[in-house]
């Protein structure tokens, strides 16, 4: 190795060794705002099961996805998506945080990564 070939080393060593921790550091807050959405948009989900049971519209019916279409079309518009996927990402949030508690602490706690938990399409 050439002696300029190996200050160049040097030098893009030492710029990754200061970028690294940063790229580290945006991966785990990634994380953890993932898991703060997850838990959001459970408490989302309970929000439009809440409305159906006090609405007494029961599970079945047209009446019954009221309340989840329209709590899912609220935020789909403040986030410029789809209603639909926001009913999927509702339903799947709520799985998370329901059966899959240590998941998600590990998502907070940035041990795994949104696409390892799944229901990311």
């Amino acid at each position: 190795m050439t002696e300029t070939a190996l200050i160049a080393r040097l030098r893009a060593d030492e710029r990754m060794n200061a970028l690294l921790p940063k790229l580290i550091e945006v991966r785990a807050a990634k994380a953890r705002l993932d898991a703060e959405e997850a838990r959001l948009l459970a408490e989302s989900d309970t929000i439009a099961s809440d409305w159906t049971d006090e609405a007494e519209y029961g599970r079945v019916g047209s009446d019954a996805g009221f309340p989840y279409r329209s709590v899912a079309a609220e935020i789909g518009a403040a986030w410029r998506v789809s209603d639909r996927t926001v009913q999927r990402q509702m339903s799947d949030a709520a799985t998370l945080v329901t059966d899959y508690a240590g998941t998600l602490e590990s998502l907070s706690s940035c041990l795994c990564k949104r696409a390892s938990v799944g229901g990311q399409r």
